[in-house]
């Protein structure tokens, strides 16, 4: 259990559940989000979310 975790916290990529608790934010911000242009990659049907393209996409955005 504890190895299957920290591989988790490893994962570049999350899905939608995984990315919302690893950024601390909602789904709803997430969809909000996305509409601005948080780019996704589509794998095998789903959609996840990158880490270091979500940290990439903040500092483009910050003010």
């Amino acid at each position: 259990m504890i190895d299957e975790r920290i591989q988790q916290q490893q994962a570049p990529y999350l899905n939608q559940k995984e990315f919302s608790e690893w950024i601390g934010e909602s789904v709803a911000t997430i969809n909000e989000l996305r509409a601005k242009g948080l780019p996704v990659s589509k794998v095998l049907g789903t959609v996840r979310y990158g880490k270091q393209s979500y940290i990439d996409f903040m500092r483009q955005h910050e003010r």
